[in-house]
């Protein structure tokens, strides 16, 4: 083999790989939007902390999206409007059902608001 077939080889090669190294970097996850409601002003500290340990638990990690404002159609028809604390993690796995077991226990809410979808993250 010639030098200058070599060198457009070797070239080609390197495209290649500068192409899939990255995707290769990248993981599958489930990406999930979480609002919960504020807690009573009583415990409202310790069950954000609690919220933002188990976030790490479940998902290794948490942003937090801040407060947000939210409205819905209540059964007489009228608009009911709330404020909330938003969260985002991406985990391995839909930790959803963990969420719906937590977030009553700890929230004045019979069940959280989760938004899910799968993606890619890469760290």
């Amino acid at each position: 083999m010639t030098r200058r077939a070599i060198l457009p080889m070797l070239l080609a090669i390197a495209i290649c790989l500068a192409s899939v190294l990255p995707a290769m970097a990248e993981s599958q996850v489930y990406i999930h939007y979480i609002v919960v409601p504020i807690p009573s002003q009583d415990g409202i500290t310790d069950e954000i902390a609690a919220f933002r340990a188990k976030l790490i638990e479940l998902a290794g990690g948490y942003t937090e999206m801040g407060l947000v404002n939210g409205g819905s159609v209540v059964a007489d028809g009228k608009v009911e409007t709330s404020r909330n604390f938003a969260y985002m993690v991406s985990a391995s796995r839909n930790i959803t059902a963990d969420l719906e077991e937590y977030v009553p226990q700890h929230f004045p809410t019979s069940k959280p608001f989760v938004l899910v979808w799968t993606g890619s993250v890469n760290f």
